[in-house]
């Protein structure tokens, strides 16, 4: 075959111009051009942004993008570490596909991109009282170890008699597997016994020295 075989003419009167064509390629297949691939399997509204390439924004809706480049040119691209789902729920980026950690990277080799994200909630624990500890983000499934003082306070005690919410019991500390978004409350039971001996006290001493005071003075001289 000759090295022009596969050129097309158009026509312009009766000159006759030739093209160049070029058949369709598949990844790998010439080195004119590289095809990257771009993917995740983060689970978000489809119009947020999960994908900025070289400053271009793409949302969910728009993923998997197929982008042609020329071969020996570089391209940055980035993706979101964290994504706020809402309702004590993100997604938080693990790795690509190909094993790197970078939500920031630069490449000038094509292929297929994949950014892995898991899922994190939220645990709440709320207590005014016995310094709660445990609260924060747990992957999705994992084990939260939650634990609390039951004592609290010094003239008004406070004693702690148990939880509520989205888990129940009376023990103080205890585990529980995070599967979504959750609330828990610690309940306690208030003694007021030393702040009303604190007041009486006072006042039973000073009416016994009135008293004692008023006695002496009646005595005959």
């Amino acid at each position: 075959m000759a090295p022009f075989d596969n050129l097309s003419a158009f026509s312009t009167g009766n000159v006759q111009h030739p093209t160049l064509y070029i058949p369709p390629y598949k990844l790998g297949e010439i080195n004119l051009f590289m095809k990257a691939v771009f993917h995740t399997d983060a689970e978000v509204a489809s119009d947020a942004t999960v994908l900025t390439v070289d400053g271009k924004s793409y949302s969910l809706k728009e993923l998997p993008e197929s982008l042609d480049w020329l071969s020996g040119t570089t391209h940055g691209f980035e993706i979101p570490p964290q994504i706020d789902v809402g309702d004590g729920t993100r997604l938080v980026f693990t790795s690509w596909m190909d094993g790197d950690v970078s939500t920031s990277r630069v490449i000038s080799n094509g292929g297929e991109y994949t950014a892995h994200y898991k899922t994190q909630y939220k645990l709440t624990v709320q207590s005014p009282y016995g310094s709660p500890r445990g609260s924060g983000w747990y992957d999705s499934g994992s084990k939260a170890t939650v634990s609390i003082h039951t004592n609290d306070g010094n003239i008004i005690q406070h004693t702690f008699i148990g939880w509520s919410g989205d888990f129940t019991g009376p023990e103080a500390n205890i585990s529980l597997i995070v599967d979504k978004a959750k609330t828990i409350k610690a309940n306690w039971r208030t003694d007021y016994l030393r702040f009303y001996l604190l007041i009486l006290v006072p006042i039973v001493v000073v009416i016994g020295t009135i008293t004692w005071f008023m006695l002496r003075k009646k005595k005959p001289v």
